[in-house]
């Protein structure tokens, strides 16, 4: 197949990033906290928009074309998940920014213990140092969100190995 077939073939395929990508693992991994989410998608959007503009500013080729694709279809989707709010909705997402990340971080945290335990069997030094700084409700969250998400975990992978083991016609133990 020739070099030009295939930019034929992707010239409308973006491998940046697919819809499904950006609901399922960019906007659900703060789905939990709604200042943080609006934030983080705000930044995303002044960043492409200050790449898309540097890429204006360069010469046409093939590959800038295709980066000025990638950023236009991320710009969309952005936008198309901020059209879902109002404007107010979403001064008073940043407005609470700061106040929210005092929920964030232990939750986020906690989390990340329990990727960590199911992962390796021990909570890494990083995530155990920050830990230790929260404030005592702040720990509090954390150790119930760590052991919460490590025992569902670990419940549903014994829950789906059973499936698994259990012959046809079997009922589940």
């Amino acid at each position: 197949m020739e070099i030009q077939q295939v930019r034929e073939l992707l010239k409308d395929v973006s491998t940046e990033r697919s819809d499904w990508e950006y609901k399922n693992f960019v906007l659900e991994r703060t789905a939990a906290n709604w200042p943080r989410q609006v934030v983080t998608q705000l930044n995303a959007l002044r960043n492409i928009l200050d790449r898309r503009h540097d890429l204006e500013m360069a010469a046409w080729s093939a590959e800038n074309q295709t980066k000025r694709n990638e950023l236009d279809k991320q710009q969309n989707q952005i936008e198309s998940w901020l059209k879902q709010f109002t404007d107010e909705e979403i001064k008073e997402a940043v407005a609470d920014y700061e106040h929210a990340e005092a929920e964030y971080w232990p939750a986020e945290l906690g989390r990340r213990a329990a990727i960590d335990m199911l992962s390796s069997g021990r909570i890494s030094k990083e995530v155990t140092e920050l830990a230790l700084l929260l404030p005592e409700e702040g720990f509090k969250i954390y150790v119930k969100t760590c052991g919460d998400l490590a025992s569902a975990a670990t419940i549903l992978s014994k829950e789906v190995e059973a499936e698994a083991n259990q012959t046809p016609g079997e009922l589940p133990r």
